[in-house]
């Protein structure tokens, strides 16, 4: 069911691509096979037809340069509209050109290892404009920074992080490669929301490694949990298919708690713990789970399953509040929330021994992980 309703909802978005490409630049269609699905599912589409969220201005050639590796007949490549600041270029599909002197300098893409799921090294005008969106969210001032060191310094853990959660949850991971296309490594010191997913660049896991602890458990929970936001931000586009009610309603006249919260951002976080304890439950019962990550991860499960906790409380007093859950979800929805609440309650009866060391622990809404391990178990 899952992996129908991402692709639906892919549908959806490629139709939606398709048509503003078209109104942007109708040269470009007769390049490309216009009926080509995957194309249109470029992170860096999205970020250019979000691109006005700034004040930044972009070249009028650019969507062109993203558009080069599908033209059915090649031309000389074009570049001046993709450069950043430092003079080199990303053309996604084909890789990095960089300005010397009188040349321009290949460089080749880097993936995953065995997978699909591309590393960006260089900052991308495109991203950095999403990156200024979304951190511009929160208050105060905004430093972020993008380098290709980031890459060589944690390359060798990614890789043994998306290897480890796709032994660990084979099912799911399926999903994950259904909707992963690109990473990107950044650092923001001191973020309120260290890592991030948005609909600017679908399919871009944003991952911020400011944290000098830098290891296999912070990638596996990060990873986890953003690719379960990416799969929800996926299914949720089509809003009607999920929800019966208004799910832009505030939460917090019905809970009667400080939530800044609506409907569909508390059902589509409750999507995303489960993503994560899940993933962290299955790989901790893993014997290639090393001695030595197993209580920083048991710490990680736990923070989600509280995190769920707290979450279906507040999803049963809105249930609540519309005498149902069948009058605020349809079928597919109660689909969802029934794996979501299931697994909650398998997991929390094989950890309950964990659980009960920080049973008093208080958690909100809000708090990170390095606010929770923070507090004295």
């Amino acid at each position: 069911m899952i992996e129908k309703l991402i692709e639906e909802n892919h549908t959806q978005l490629v139709n939606v691509l398709r048509t503003l490409t078209y109104r942007e630049n109708k040269n470009i269609i007769s390049k490309i096979d216009f009926n080509e699905d995957r194309i249109f599912l470029e992170p860096l589409l999205f970020a250019y037809f979000n691109r006005i969220q700034t004040d930044t201005v972009f070249s009028e050639s650019l969507l062109s340069e993203l558009m080069q590796s599908h033209f059915i007949e090649k031309e000389p490549l074009q570049l001046k509209g993709s450069y950043n600041q430092n003079d080199v270029a990303y053309i996604p599909n084909l890789g990095y050109y960089r300005k010397e002197k009188e040349k321009v300098v290949n460089e080749e893409l880097q993936y995953v290892e065995g997978t699909n799921i591309e590393i960006l090294k260089y900052d991308i005008p495109l991203l950095r404009n999403v990156l200024e969106v979304i951190t511009s969210r929160t208050p105060g001032e905004k430093h972020f920074f993008i380098k290709d060191q980031y890459v060589e310094e944690n390359l060798s853990t990614l890789n043994q992080a998306f290897k480890q959660i796709k032994n660990a949850i084979p099912s799911r991971y399926v999903f994950i490669e259904k909707c992963c296309k690109k990473i990107l490594l950044f650092n923001e010191p001191n973020p309120k929301v260290p890592s991030r997913v948005t609909i600017n660049a679908l399919g871009t896991l944003f991952i911020n490694i400011y944290n000098n602890e830098k290891n296999l458990p912070f990638f596996i929970d990060t990873i986890a949990q953003l690719t379960g936001s990416m799969i929800m931000t996926t299914i949720l586009q089509d809003k009607k298919s999920i929800f019966k009610v208004d799910h832009t309603q505030k939460i917090s006249p019905i809970t009667q708690k400080e939530d800044r919260r609506n409907i569909y951002t508390l059902f589509h976080r409750l999507y995303c713990h489960y993503a994560a304890f899940h993933c962290l439950h299955h790989y901790i019962g893993k014997e290639f789970c090393k001695e030595e990550d197993r209580m920083d991860l048991t710490r990680r499960m736990v923070f989600y399953l509280k995190k769920c906790k707290n979450d279906l409380e507040n999803f049963e007093m809105v249930a609540a509040h519309f005498t149902g859950i069948e009058n605020i979800l349809t079928e597919n929805g109660i689909y969802l929330f029934n794996i979501i609440e299931n697994s909650y309650k398998e997991v929390l009866n094989d950890r309950n021994l964990e659980m009960k060391k920080f049973e008093h622990t208080p958690i909100n809404y809000r708090m990170g992980y390095s606010e929770f391990i923070r507090i004295k178990e």
